[in-house]
């Protein structure tokens, strides 16, 4: 993607509303505007930390945020509680159970943070780890289905300071260049993006262990030009780019069906039913659980498996509408995925 084009499309992106607006895959067009939304914040934060206490009375006055708090959901309702007294540890309760919040407002207003904040809020936080772990996986498999030696980040931890996530133990062809080392990056490769990881890892690694690659597997501008090879994903056979590409999800009620799509797209069968009929069960999720800190920690085990490939839920009601997937899958839409119920 040309730089103009990609500032272009990031200036249109406002909500998850627009990622059904554009021609591209979901999963870039979700990166791009969560990558947005990060640094409007990292620009606000401050700005809004350093008034606490204005924020602590528009909120006793009105019982929401004043217009100039600009941020994300989650770090609105972190710097309330903040502004209300809360300890560190009593925030960080606060936003994994808001039930532990005494106010019933603000409980509420936390709660709705929790479930819709794609960027910040302990959901999204384990949906953007298995976005990178899924990559990391495809990689993996890559090189081990090639019979290519490498070492990973965790064998390399105890000899060097900074880490790749692939060592090749020789160097290997790829499109002309010969590579020492693997990086794997769950993000766009916009230009603020790779200037910090440059500066931060991608240098380190060139003087350490030689030339190398990146992958940026929702895509990067074409205008990116440095001392090592920048690929995307296609670089990569394999079933598993798809769902990193337009993160849909599938929910059932029918077991054949749930195998079915499993076998076709190398997924994982999730199943939240509370009749444990396959072998991945989240009791977390169960029909006769409700929104309660215990729910948040089943959704993000439910994301965990997003790591391992496309996300099959398997529930109890063949009705989706009157299904306990139905809440399971507007919480995923909120965090991004595209939900088919079947």
């Amino acid at each position: 993607m040309k730089l103009e084009e990609y500032y272009a499309l990031r200036s249109e992106l406002r909500d998850l509303r627009d990622l059904r607006r554009f021609k591209y895959p979901r999963g870039m067009l979700f990166t791009v505007l969560a990558q947005k939304k990060v640094d409007i914040v990292k620009y606000n934060f401050h700005n809004v930390a350093e008034r606490l206490e204005e924020l602590k009375d528009y909120w006793e006055r009105y019982k929401k945020f004043p217009p100039w708090a600009r941020l994300m959901p989650v770090m609105r309702v972190h710097l309330l509680l903040r502004a209300l007294g809360y300890t560190k540890k009593a925030v960080a309760r606060a936003i994994k159970n808001p039930d532990t919040i005494g106010e019933e407002e603000l409980r509420r207003v936390a709660w709705n943070a929790v479930l819709k904040d794609y960027v910040y809020s302990p959901i999204a936080v384990r949906h953007q780890f298995a976005r990178g772990r899924l990559g990391e996986r495809i990689i993996r498999e890559w090189l081990e289905e090639k019979g290519i030696e490498y070492e990973d980040e965790k064998a390399l931890r105890s000899k060097y300071g900074k880490t790749p996530d692939f060592l090749l133990s020789e160097p290997v062809e790829i499109n002309g260049s010969e590579l020492y080392w693997i990086e794997s990056k769950a993000l766009f490769g916009d230009p603020k993006t790779h200037r910090f990881y440059t500066k931060k890892q991608y240098k380190a690694y060139l003087e350490l262990f030689d030339h190398g690659g990146v992958v940026y597997w929702f895509g990067h501008v074409s205008e990116l030009s440095e001392d090592f090879e920048i690929f995307s994903g296609e670089l990569f056979s394999s079933k598993h780019l798809w769902s990193l590409r337009d993160m849909i999800v599938y929910t059932t009620a029918d077991e054949n069906e749930a195998e079915r799509l499993a076998k076709k797209t190398d997924g994982v069968i999730v199943d939240i039913s509370g009749n444990e009929q396959f072998e991945i069960v989240i009791p977390e999720l169960h029909p006769e659980k409700s929104i309660s800190g215990e729910f948040v920690e089943g959704m993000c085990k439910l994301v965990d498996q997003y790591s391992y490939g496309r996300l099959i839920i398997f529930g109890d009601e063949k009705d989706w509408k009157k299904c306990h997937r139905s809440q399971v899958g507007r919480i995923l839409k909120n965090m991004g995925f595209e939900v088919f119920h079947l």
